[in-house]
């Protein structure tokens, strides 16, 4: 279940050793890595590669070696245990001998008031997907860590001005990240700020920032804003159904194994200190390996 690098890569595992693998997801086939505008630090590529390509290099691989791909099918309900697990979708039925979670992360919504209203119309969480509809605008990025740096860099392609909004008064990111956006003269940062609320009409027209040190209220003009506070794993189908953290996440021993016999996680919706495509294709890779090995036993 998921599309994602972990989902794929277990694909090209699982199907390799002749089991017959299908990938269920809901979306299409990529994950948040598809959304992604480039990827400079995936090992053997060319220093930069387009994650929308990376990806279907890695569906196709799956493809080549058997694999099934479902996409666009919703999951309504599952049974994973016995024997014999169920993932029903609208109009699919399938059973199998063991399962693999790598549903993935969404990204954490704004806290703000507006940001509902909004979503979509001024608010967005994709600067890949939305920054070509503001060119020569004035663009605010909510975050502080590796994503919403990058994401700032490459929104300066478009903006007249990017607008860092960080609740800290430091980035999380790594210092090649922190660098290009310290040197860049179109990107200005916000420190100790959070956005309290988001204004305009049919779009964002402005918005409200407060200091958290000083207290400070402030209005902004922009004409939108990309959220890069975090992720939240994809895991409510899954809640009481397998083991988890307190934030979601759910919990695997090494070998990617859930609590549940046959039922493996993998990716970013398991809990793991570390969450990069990398990272992912790794997991995916020993979760395929471990399935096959689980069914083999059995």
């Amino acid at each position: 279940m998921g599309g994602g690098p972990a989902g794929l890569s277990a694909a090209i595992y699982a199907a390799r050793a002749k089991l017959h693998t299908v990938v269920v997801d809901e979306g299409l086939i990529g994950g948040q890595v598809a959304t992604t505008f480039h990827v400079a630090n995936y090992p053997g590529t060319n220093g930069v590669v387009r994650g929308v390509d990376l990806m279907e290099n890695m569906k196709k691989q799956a493809v080549d070696f058997g694999a099934h791909i479902d996409d666009l099918k919703e999951i309504s309900d599952i049974n994973l245990e016995g024997k014999e697990k169920i993932i029903i979708t609208e109009n699919t039925d399938y059973y199998a001998k063991a399962v693999l979670i790598a549903t993935g992360a969404t990204p954490r919504r704004l806290q703000a008031d507006g940001e509902r209203e909004f979503r979509g119309r001024g608010v967005h969480y994709c600067a890949t997907c939305d920054g070509a509809l503001y060119h020569d605008a004035n663009v605010l990025v909510v975050g502080g860590g590796e994503s919403a740096t990058e994401e700032a860099v490459f929104l300066t392609r478009y903006a007249k001005h990017v607008t860092i909004v960080n609740k800290h008064d430091y980035f999380r990111a790594s210092k090649t990240a922190r660098d290009e956006v310290l040197k860049n003269p179109n990107i200005s940062v916000m420190w100790d700020s959070e956005v309290r609320k988001v204004n305009g009409d049919n779009f964002v027209k402005s918005v409200i920032i407060e200091n958290i040190k000083t207290g400070k209220v402030e209005e902004l003009d922009m004409d939108g804003l990309f959220v890069y506070i975090g992720m939240q794993p994809k895991t409510e189908l899954f809640m009481g159904k397998v083991g988890m953290n307190e934030q979601g996440y759910i919990t695997t021993n090494e070998d990617m194994a859930t609590n549940i016999p046959g039922v493996f996680a993998a990716g970013d919706v398991r809990e793991k200190k570390i969450r990069q495509i990398v990272t992912a294709v790794g997991d995916g890779a020993i979760a395929g390996i471990m399935a096959e090995r689980y069914i083999n036993e059995k």
